[in-house]
């Protein structure tokens, strides 16, 4: 028969509870990461400091376009552009596996638009290939017309600054001090690379044509991707991962919960004891016969101790250990206890040997289901 596990209502109450705080904390840990979100200073869609793209996020949904958070790297759209903007270290550091699979993805066609200098990691871009370049703020004018700049006639930038080695790279928009747009074919796909972070800005959308240079630049190419998942916003890679910080808190403090909760549940700690050794138990008839021979000889003592150890052995049997046998049969105790006080007085007369002997055959029998 199997044994049912039981849950009383103690026990139930608490897992209950816990689930809800750990739920509870789960909830507050993301909230506090989303509050933190809108207000760090990072180039992001969420972000609602000065060096954010949070207006031009809303923006470009305002004016009808199909423009979305990439917040999976693991599959990436089909087509449109995937802007990556980071004025400074990603959160989420680029794994090797994803230059490999954006770069893949630009040779099929795409188009990635690449904002600040801390945005090379996305395509794995080396230093020897384009360096950063220092200026002073400026409004620049495009030198040559492409689509990123279609209507535009002045931008209004930062310091930083784009000097490319590799002929490929051309120059849209700058001055003498290093290009401010330029851009590159890399297979069937494009590289756009917008030097500073302001003309997206949350700070910066507002001077000059920038909105308008915001508009052309995210949108030639159908739906707007903005990368979120290098800024720490990752819905993508391992169910480990998805959790999240708060997520991943929550399950370690459940699993130590649980533990302490089966440890002090458990019906033992620690090896299991070991049972002593218990000798077969002798048939009634040879008890019987052993005790007859010590009786037509006189020791009475040794013949109340045979009975004893065969009613002890039988209960040992029947209740798996003679402590608890002697536990929950009261009559059995009551029996040997008589018997081994005669024992010790000595001096055991024929009646009270008589009437103790035929008490623990009629009991040892009992307990082990013989009738008669």
């Amino acid at each position: 028969m199997k044994r049912r596990i039981r849950l009383d209502a103690r026990t139930v109450t608490s897992v209950l509870i816990a689930v809800v705080l750990l739920g509870t904390y789960w909830f507050a840990i993301g909230m506090a990461q989303r509050f933190y979100g809108f207000r760090q200073e990072t180039a992001s869609t969420f972000s609602q400091s000065d060096v954010g793209l949070k207006v031009l996020f809303r923006y470009l949904g305002e004016l009808g376009y199909d423009v979305r958070a990439l917040t999976d790297f693991d599959e990436l759209p089909e087509t449109g552009t995937i802007i990556v903007a980071a004025d400074t270290a990603l959160e989420k550091a680029v794994a090797d596996d994803e230059v490999r699979r954006l770069r893949a993805w630009i040779e099929g066609g795409g188009r990635v638009v690449l904002v600040g200098w801390q945005a090379r990691e996305a395509i794995g871009v080396s230093a020897r290939e384009v360096t950063p370049v220092s200026a002073a703020d400026a409004t620049v004018t495009p030198v040559f017309p492409a689509k990123e700049v279609a209507g535009v006639g002045k931008i209004s930038v930062g310091r930083e600054r784009l000097s490319a080695s590799d002929p490929a790279w051309v120059t849209v928009a700058g001055e003498h001090d290093g290009a401010v747009l330029m851009s590159r074919a890399l297979g069937a796909g494009e590289i756009v690379w917008l030097s500073d972070i302001r003309p997206l800005a949350n700070a910066g959308i507002e001077h000059a044509d920038n909105a308008r240079f915001a508009v052309a630049l995210t949108t030639p190419a159908g739906p707007v991707y903005f990368d979120e998942y290098h800024h720490g916003f990752a819905f993508g890679g391992s169910l480990w991962q998805r959790l999240l910080a708060g997520g991943q808190a929550a399950v370690i403090i459940g699993m130590f919960a649980l533990f302490f909760l089966v440890l002090s549940r458990a019906r033992r700690i620690g090896p299991a004891i070991v049972e002593p050794e218990i000798p077969p138990a002798r048939t009634a008839a040879y008890i019987d016969s052993l005790a007859g021979l010590y009786r037509k000889a006189g020791a009475r003592s040794e013949a109340l101790q045979v009975l004893e150890g065969g009613l002890m052995r039988a209960i040992a049997n029947r209740y798996g250990t003679t402590t608890l046998g002697l536990a929950r049969r009261t009559d059995v105790a009551s029996v040997v206890e008589h018997s081994a006080a005669l024992r010790a007085r000595g001096g055991i007369t024929e009646s009270e040997f008589v009437s103790v002997a035929g008490r623990i055959v009629r009991l040892r029998r009992e307990v082990e289901g013989i009738d008669g």
